[in-house]
């Protein structure tokens, strides 16, 4: 047998095998949207919040960095989005809340928390209430240098930011699909 026909049986076989995995599989050709968790589809539709920065360390106004200067960076990055800042009681609590300790073990740097939390309310039948509770949570921590901690935050801050706004984004997009089949 020659090499060219040997070649040829080898390839014919790898297709008819690895095409018949596929079949058995069931593997679409086009991945299938992940579903939106219950988390991110509590941001659908969100169109204003109130906003709080807390600072719940005296390490963090040591290095220059403010609860107004947070407040503004996070009011522009959601407005340019499209959610208004307002001062409304009604209107879900958008809270970020920043720890920097100074590391002991480690001069010059510092351990820092970022805890965002949305609260909003929310009816539970089993109680038949509306309360106010944290329907979306995320927190990133991180250690970082004197030097380097000004610049880590505000890039830590602009992801969450991102990822907030891109998950309001994917759920309004599915609640507004989902509307659509219905009709």
């Amino acid at each position: 047998m020659s090499r060219f026909n040997f070649a040829a049986m080898i390839l014919v076989a790898l297709v008819v095998t690895l095409s018949s995995a596929w079949r058995l599989a069931g593997a679409p050709l086009l991945p299938r949207p992940e579903k939106v968790s219950d988390r991110a589809m509590s941001l659908a539709g969100l169109e204003s919040v109130r906003l709080d920065i807390v600072l719940l360390s005296s390490d963090a106004q040591g290095l220059e960095i403010t609860a107004e200067k947070m407040y503004r960076d996070w009011k522009n990055l959601l407005e340019a989005a499209g959610v208004e800042v307002v001062e409304n009681d009604e209107a879900p609590f958008l809270s970020l809340h920043l720890k920097v300790l100074a590391d002991q073990a480690a001069a010059g740097h510092f351990a820092y928390g970022l805890f965002l939390t949305l609260d909003q309310a929310a009816h539970l039948p089993r109680l038949d209430r509306t309360l106010t509770v944290p329907t979306y949570v995320a927190n990133v921590l991180g250690i970082a240098s004197e030097a380097d901690i000004r610049e880590d935050l505000a890039s830590v801050q602009a992801f969450m930011a991102r990822k907030f706004l891109r998950q309001l984004e994917g759920a309004t997009a599915e609640v507004e699909r989902d509307a659509g089949d219905g009709e």
